[in-house]
Protein backbone atom coordinates (compact mmCIF):
# COMPACT_ATOMS: atom_id res chain seq x y z
CA UNK A 1 0.00 0.00 0.00
CA UNK A 2 2.46 2.12 0.90
CA UNK A 3 4.70 1.56 -2.02
CA UNK A 4 1.59 2.30 -4.25
CA UNK A 5 0.89 5.16 -2.65
CA UNK A 6 4.75 6.42 -3.27
CA UNK A 7 4.25 5.56 -6.94
CA UNK A 8 1.29 8.05 -7.07
CA UNK A 9 3.56 10.62 -5.30
CA UNK A 10 6.10 10.25 -7.61
CA UNK A 11 4.32 10.91 -10.67
CA UNK A 12 2.86 14.02 -9.06
CA UNK A 13 6.58 15.16 -8.43
CA UNK A 14 7.59 14.37 -11.91
CA UNK A 15 5.32 16.95 -12.87
CA UNK A 16 8.18 19.46 -11.86
CA UNK A 17 10.50 17.92 -14.40
CA UNK A 18 7.72 19.69 -16.61
CA UNK A 19 10.14 22.71 -15.69
CA UNK A 20 12.92 20.95 -17.95
CA UNK A 21 11.07 20.73 -21.19
CA UNK A 22 10.50 23.37 -24.20
CA UNK A 23 6.83 23.37 -23.11
CA UNK A 24 7.70 26.06 -21.18
CA UNK A 25 8.82 28.17 -23.76
CA UNK A 26 4.96 28.79 -25.65
CA UNK A 27 1.92 30.35 -24.52
CA UNK A 28 1.09 27.50 -22.06
CA UNK A 29 3.49 28.69 -19.40
CA UNK A 30 1.64 30.47 -17.49
CA UNK A 31 -0.87 27.14 -17.43
CA UNK A 32 1.80 24.49 -16.94
CA UNK A 33 3.74 26.60 -14.27
CA UNK A 34 0.53 27.05 -11.84
CA UNK A 35 -0.27 23.19 -12.63
CA UNK A 36 2.96 22.36 -11.35
CA UNK A 37 2.39 24.23 -7.86
CA UNK A 38 -1.20 23.67 -7.61
CA UNK A 39 -1.49 20.13 -8.22
CA UNK A 40 0.90 18.44 -5.96
CA UNK A 41 -0.64 20.27 -3.08
CA UNK A 42 -3.69 19.26 -3.75
CA UNK A 43 -2.80 15.57 -4.09
CA UNK A 44 -0.48 14.73 -1.68
CA UNK A 45 -2.23 15.76 1.25
CA UNK A 46 -4.64 12.70 0.53
CA UNK A 47 -1.81 10.23 -0.52
CA UNK A 48 0.58 11.64 2.89
CA UNK A 49 -2.77 11.92 4.80
CA UNK A 50 -3.69 7.99 4.07
CA UNK A 51 -0.33 6.68 3.78
CA UNK A 52 0.16 8.06 7.62
CA UNK A 53 -3.09 6.10 8.50
CA UNK A 54 -1.79 3.01 7.28
CA UNK A 55 1.88 3.14 8.56
CA UNK A 56 0.30 4.37 12.02
CA UNK A 57 -2.39 1.71 12.76
CA UNK A 58 1.23 -0.31 11.23
CA UNK A 59 2.96 0.90 14.11
CA UNK A 60 0.37 0.05 17.05
CA UNK A 61 0.59 -3.86 15.68
CA UNK A 62 -2.80 -3.61 13.97
CA UNK A 63 -3.57 -4.93 10.25
CA UNK A 64 -4.32 -2.06 8.02
CA UNK A 65 -5.52 -2.21 4.58
CA UNK A 66 -6.36 0.25 1.94
CA UNK A 67 -9.94 1.19 3.75
CA UNK A 68 -7.35 2.18 6.29
CA UNK A 69 -5.93 4.02 3.85
CA UNK A 70 -8.90 5.87 2.42
CA UNK A 71 -10.21 6.55 5.64
CA UNK A 72 -7.60 8.35 7.18
CA UNK A 73 -7.08 9.91 3.19
CA UNK A 74 -10.31 11.22 3.75
CA UNK A 75 -10.58 12.26 7.34
CA UNK A 76 -7.93 14.20 7.48
CA UNK A 77 -7.34 15.68 4.01
CA UNK A 78 -8.62 19.19 4.85
CA UNK A 79 -6.28 19.81 7.40
CA UNK A 80 -3.42 18.79 5.84
CA UNK A 81 -4.23 20.61 3.00
CA UNK A 82 -4.38 23.77 4.58
CA UNK A 83 -1.52 23.18 6.24
CA UNK A 84 0.72 22.53 3.39
CA UNK A 85 -0.51 26.14 2.40
CA UNK A 86 0.70 27.94 5.24
CA UNK A 87 4.09 25.62 5.18
CA UNK A 88 4.87 26.22 1.55
CA UNK A 89 3.41 30.29 2.14
CA UNK A 90 6.07 30.42 5.38
CA UNK A 91 8.82 28.79 3.16
CA UNK A 92 8.77 31.54 0.50
CA UNK A 93 8.27 33.96 2.65
CA UNK A 94 11.24 32.68 4.16
CA UNK A 95 13.58 32.77 0.95
CA UNK A 96 12.17 36.05 -0.22
CA UNK A 97 15.54 37.61 0.98
CA UNK A 98 18.10 35.10 -0.53
CA UNK A 99 16.02 35.26 -3.76
CA UNK A 100 16.05 39.16 -4.16
CA UNK A 101 19.87 39.44 -3.41
CA UNK A 102 20.28 36.40 -6.15
CA UNK A 103 18.36 38.38 -8.86
CA UNK A 104 20.02 41.99 -7.80
CA UNK A 105 22.35 41.35 -4.81
CA UNK A 106 26.45 41.22 -5.33
CA UNK A 107 28.24 37.79 -4.84
CA UNK A 108 29.25 38.62 -1.79
CA UNK A 109 26.43 39.23 0.10
CA UNK A 110 24.76 36.21 -1.44
CA UNK A 111 27.61 33.96 0.20
CA UNK A 112 26.48 35.38 3.26
CA UNK A 113 23.10 35.24 3.20
CA UNK A 114 22.97 31.94 1.62
CA UNK A 115 23.76 29.83 4.62
CA UNK A 116 21.64 31.84 7.31
CA UNK A 117 18.63 31.33 4.67
CA UNK A 118 19.19 27.65 4.72
CA UNK A 119 20.05 27.56 8.36
CA UNK A 120 16.35 28.97 9.28
CA UNK A 121 14.67 27.31 7.10
CA UNK A 122 16.20 23.81 8.20
CA UNK A 123 15.19 25.44 11.45
CA UNK A 124 11.67 26.12 10.87
CA UNK A 125 10.86 22.90 8.86
CA UNK A 126 12.21 20.75 11.54
CA UNK A 127 9.81 21.83 13.84
CA UNK A 128 6.71 21.86 11.57
CA UNK A 129 8.07 18.05 10.21
CA UNK A 130 5.61 16.79 12.25
CA UNK A 131 2.47 18.10 12.09
CA UNK A 132 1.05 15.39 9.13
CA UNK A 133 1.66 12.59 11.63
CA UNK A 134 0.10 14.62 14.76
CA UNK A 135 -3.32 15.61 12.69
CA UNK A 136 -3.50 12.14 11.16
CA UNK A 137 -2.75 10.26 14.52
CA UNK A 138 -4.34 12.48 16.99
CA UNK A 139 -7.44 13.21 14.21
CA UNK A 140 -6.77 17.80 15.32
CA UNK A 141 -6.94 20.37 12.75
CA UNK A 142 -4.27 21.96 11.37
CA UNK A 143 -3.53 24.56 13.60
CA UNK A 144 -2.98 22.12 16.41
CA UNK A 145 -1.10 19.69 14.08
CA UNK A 146 1.35 22.74 13.71
CA UNK A 147 1.46 23.75 17.48
CA UNK A 148 1.51 20.52 18.29
CA UNK A 149 4.27 19.69 15.74
CA UNK A 150 6.32 22.30 16.94
CA UNK A 151 5.72 20.76 20.97
CA UNK A 152 6.94 17.38 20.20
CA UNK A 153 10.18 18.69 18.29
CA UNK A 154 10.92 20.80 22.03
CA UNK A 155 10.26 17.82 23.86
CA UNK A 156 12.75 15.65 21.60
CA UNK A 157 14.83 18.28 20.53
CA UNK A 158 18.04 15.78 20.41
CA UNK A 159 16.45 13.00 18.65
CA UNK A 160 14.46 15.27 15.98
CA UNK A 161 17.60 16.35 14.52
CA UNK A 162 19.05 13.42 13.31
CA UNK A 163 15.69 11.97 12.45
CA UNK A 164 15.20 15.20 10.27
CA UNK A 165 18.71 15.27 8.87
CA UNK A 166 17.80 11.49 7.81
CA UNK A 167 14.18 12.65 6.15
CA UNK A 168 15.81 15.29 4.69
CA UNK A 169 19.19 12.88 3.06
CA UNK A 170 16.29 10.52 2.05
CA UNK A 171 14.16 13.16 0.01
CA UNK A 172 17.17 14.43 -1.87
CA UNK A 173 17.80 11.16 -3.24
CA UNK A 174 14.43 11.97 -5.02
CA UNK A 175 16.38 14.06 -6.87
CA UNK A 176 19.78 11.79 -7.89
CA UNK A 177 18.48 10.91 -11.80
CA UNK A 178 17.69 15.02 -12.41
CA UNK A 179 21.06 15.84 -10.76
CA UNK A 180 22.99 13.08 -12.58
CA UNK A 181 21.79 13.88 -15.75
CA UNK A 182 22.23 17.18 -15.34
CA UNK A 183 25.93 16.80 -14.38
CA UNK A 184 26.17 13.51 -16.95
CA UNK A 185 25.71 16.30 -19.78
CA UNK A 186 27.78 18.99 -18.37
CA UNK A 187 30.88 16.52 -17.73
CA UNK A 188 30.26 14.75 -21.73
CA UNK A 189 30.48 18.15 -23.17
CA UNK A 190 33.65 19.44 -20.98
CA UNK A 191 35.05 16.12 -22.19
CA UNK A 192 34.32 16.79 -25.35
CA UNK A 193 35.64 20.27 -25.97
CA UNK A 194 38.07 21.02 -22.98
CA UNK A 195 40.50 22.29 -25.42
CA UNK A 196 38.50 25.12 -26.39
CA UNK A 197 38.09 26.21 -22.86
CA UNK A 198 41.41 27.88 -22.84
CA UNK A 199 42.93 30.89 -25.50
CA UNK A 200 46.12 29.17 -25.68
CA UNK A 201 47.66 26.15 -23.92
CA UNK A 202 51.16 28.51 -23.35
CA UNK A 203 49.24 30.68 -20.02
CA UNK A 204 45.86 28.41 -19.86
CA UNK A 205 43.71 31.78 -20.07
CA UNK A 206 40.01 30.77 -19.92
CA UNK A 207 38.05 31.34 -23.17
CA UNK A 208 35.23 32.99 -21.66
CA UNK A 209 32.75 33.46 -24.17
CA UNK A 210 32.73 29.37 -24.40
CA UNK A 211 32.50 28.79 -21.28
CA UNK A 212 29.09 31.48 -21.30
CA UNK A 213 28.25 29.80 -24.22
CA UNK A 214 28.67 25.52 -22.15
CA UNK A 215 26.44 27.35 -19.33
CA UNK A 216 23.74 28.30 -21.24
CA UNK A 217 23.37 25.01 -22.36
CA UNK A 218 22.96 23.49 -19.49
CA UNK A 219 19.96 25.54 -19.01
CA UNK A 220 18.43 23.98 -22.44
CA UNK A 221 15.07 21.58 -21.61
CA UNK A 222 16.03 17.86 -22.43
CA UNK A 223 14.67 15.59 -25.20
CA UNK A 224 11.24 14.22 -24.70
CA UNK A 225 12.66 10.45 -24.42
CA UNK A 226 15.81 11.84 -21.51
CA UNK A 227 12.92 13.26 -19.75
CA UNK A 228 10.37 10.32 -19.85
CA UNK A 229 13.68 8.07 -18.85
CA UNK A 230 14.55 10.67 -15.50
CA UNK A 231 10.61 11.01 -14.89
CA UNK A 232 10.59 6.85 -14.69
CA UNK A 233 13.58 6.73 -12.34
CA UNK A 234 12.37 9.42 -10.22
CA UNK A 235 8.96 8.04 -9.54
CA UNK A 236 10.42 4.62 -9.20
CA UNK A 237 12.60 6.14 -6.27
CA UNK A 238 9.90 8.54 -4.77
CA UNK A 239 7.88 5.58 -4.19
CA UNK A 240 10.70 3.93 -2.72
CA UNK A 241 11.88 6.94 -0.49
CA UNK A 242 8.19 7.53 0.13
CA UNK A 243 7.28 4.18 2.05
CA UNK A 244 10.22 4.32 4.55
CA UNK A 245 9.84 8.29 5.16
CA UNK A 246 6.01 7.62 5.63
CA UNK A 247 7.13 3.91 7.95
CA UNK A 248 10.02 6.04 9.90
CA UNK A 249 7.96 8.78 10.85
CA UNK A 250 4.95 7.00 12.71
CA UNK A 251 7.37 4.74 14.17
CA UNK A 252 9.76 7.60 15.47
CA UNK A 253 6.28 9.55 16.57
CA UNK A 254 4.76 6.29 18.07
CA UNK A 255 8.69 5.30 19.77
CA UNK A 256 8.81 8.74 21.16
CA UNK A 257 5.43 8.64 23.17
CA UNK A 258 3.15 10.72 20.70
CA UNK A 259 1.00 7.27 20.25
CA UNK A 260 -0.99 5.76 23.60
CA UNK A 261 0.39 2.06 23.11
CA UNK A 262 -2.17 -0.48 22.17
CA UNK A 263 -3.60 -1.96 25.37
CA UNK A 264 -2.31 -5.81 26.09
CA UNK A 265 -4.54 -8.30 27.27
CA UNK A 266 -2.95 -11.28 26.83
CA UNK A 267 -0.29 -12.55 25.50
CA UNK A 268 -1.27 -12.39 22.33
CA UNK A 269 -4.40 -10.44 22.24
CA UNK A 270 -4.55 -6.66 21.86
CA UNK A 271 -7.58 -4.09 22.33
CA UNK A 272 -7.12 -1.19 20.32
CA UNK A 273 -10.83 -0.07 21.16
CA UNK A 274 -9.21 3.67 22.88
CA UNK A 275 -7.40 3.93 19.94
CA UNK A 276 -8.95 7.26 17.89
CA UNK A 277 -9.95 6.48 14.34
Amino acid sequence: VLVVAGLAAGLVGALGLLNNTSLLADDSQLILWTLIQIVPLAILPFLVGGALGYARELSVGGHPGWDTFFGAARKSYLSLFVAGIVIALITTLLSYPYALLFLFGDVSLLCLIMPITLLVLFIVLMFLEFYDIIIVAEGVGFLQGLQGSIAFVRKHLGVVVPFFVIVLLAKLIVQLPLFTAQMMRQVADLAANSSLYFNNTTTGALNASYVNATVALQSQPFSPASLIAIGALQVLVQAIVFAFVTSYKAEFYRWAGGMKPAKKITDFDYDFSDEKP
